[in-house]
């Protein structure tokens, strides 16, 4: 499988942060949409980059800082829209090579993902999703499940009985 931006060091470096792949569905071949530089690319604006009615592959480089260690994480969504003008061939056709892809890019050019994500609602990428996908709290206490008391069935309630000794 062909790798539309096959030099890491562009993405690993710093010099392209985001890039969009989608594919032909006639030729059936992945194809580079949009690349933006590090200049150019804003986390904050990952949801308008989505489009709403196809689905597409992204890969983005998200420098920031979190407790005060710096991070530069290499992040791949797979966007499918929920609703809208998407053929299921498409979805199809996406969901099928993206394992492919997710093997070349890791694989054969060596890139080193922290996280990969799947997303139908755009608006759900935002900076604290991604600070909570890069970097979940650790030790959340979740409150056990109580166990609800049983039917009073036949039995009844338990009853204090009463003794003439």
């Amino acid at each position: 499988m062909f790798f539309p931006y096959a030099d890491r060091h562009l993405i690993q470096d710093g010099l392209i942060s985001y890039l969009q792949l989608g594919i032909d569905s006639q030729k059936e071949i992945i194809n580079l949409v949009k690349k933006e530089s590090h200049k150019d690319f804003d986390i904050k604006d990952v949801p308008s980059k989505v489009p709403p009615n196809t689905p597409r592959y992204h890969l983005l480089l998200w420098p920031h800082t979190h407790n005060g260690l710096f991070h530069k994480s290499i992040v791949f969504i797979y966007s499918v829209p929920a609703t809208g003008g998407c053929s299921v061939k498409d979805k199809m056709l996406y969901s099928t090579c993206k394992s492919a892809l997710l093997v070349a890019i890791q694989d054969k050019v060596g890139i080193e993902l922290a996280k990969k994500i799947e997303c139908d609602d755009a608006s759900e990428l935002t900076v604290d999703f991604f600070l909570d996908e890069l970097h979940p709290k650790e030790n959340i206490v979740k409150k056990q499940f109580d166990k609800p008391k049983g039917p009073a069935g036949k039995r009844g309630g338990k009853r204090l009985i009463k003794s003439d000794e």
